[in-house]
Formats: C-alpha cells, structure tokens, sequence
C-alpha cells in the first residue's frame, strides 16, 4: 500500500524496506488533571490532526511529551476504539493506552500525575493476562496483542 502523508516537518517522504511510504509526524502525550483527582488522564494527539481520547477526553491538556513516528502505526495499534487492547482497570488505564499509541513516537507518560500508581499496577504497556502468571507487556519481550498485529502491516522507522 503506498501512502503519501507528509508533515510540515518532513522535506522528503520516508521509506521502508518495501519502498512504502510512511506517515511520519509528531505524536504527542497530554495530561488533564481531573476535577477531584489526584491523578491526570492522559491522551494523545498526532502532527496529522488524530487525537485518541484513551477512555476519556481529549482536550485541554498540556503536553507533557513528543515524538516522531509512524502515525499510521499508532492508529493501528489505538484499536478498537482507541482503547489499544487495554481493558480499563483490569490490564491498564488511560497512562498504559496512552504509552501504547505512542510507541511509534518512543514516548511515555511518566510525567502525569498518578502514573507511578498505574506503573506499578500495570507498567508502562499494560498488564498480559494470557500468561500465568500474568505480566508487565513489553514491546521487545512480551508484546501485546495489537503491536504483533501491526507489525505485520507497518514498519517502526
């Protein structure tokens, strides 16, 4: 599939090995504290105008970190319903669907308010049930469901 996304922070397209042209742009993590909270829910925004709620909303945050990456692949991992394969409060929360989508982009959510409670709950990618005895996902030793299945259908540059 050839795709021709380009970015105002792009001059050329970029290629993968299949000479396929990927969406490379800036993917962004937000934080919004929420009203009688101690912690922030998080979401996440791309260069291409895509926003992925992560099981709330999804503006009035401020950005608490960015990176370049293949926003395509962040939008497949995002699915279904840009929940990214979490099941909300059992294998993670808005902070592990948040790091998820932005993988492509090498970013985390440490920086909101709450995230080393979900952390310690969940790590950074979210808890694997499939396993006994359950474990922290991994993107290189454990990888979720989504990330094997999008590896099959984009490049990570």
């Amino acid at each position: 599939m050839k795709l021709g996304h380009r970015t105002a922070y792009n001059t050329k397209p970029i290629r993968d090995s299949g000479e396929n042209i990927m969406p490379i742009g800036i993917l962004a993590g937000y934080a919004l504290l929420m009203p009688g909270q101690l912690t922030e829910h998080t979401y996440v925004v791309s260069g291409h105008n895509h926003t992925w709620p992560c099981w709330g909303r999804s503006q009035g945050g401020k950005r608490i970190c960015s990176g370049m990456g293949n926003t395509d692949q962040s939008d497949c991992l995002s699915q279904p319903n840009s929940q990214a394969g979490i099941n909300y409060g059992i294998t993670g929360v808005c902070h592990q669907t948040a790091n998820r989508i932005l993988y492509p982009g090498g970013q985390i959510v440490s920086g909101a308010s709450g995230y080393r409670f979900s952390f310690f709950a969940w790590g950074a990618y979210g808890l694997d049930l499939t396993i006994l005895p359950p474990r922290h996902c991994s993107p290189s030793s454990s990888p979720w469901a989504e990330l094997q299945a999008c590896r099959n259908y984009h490049s990570h540059p």
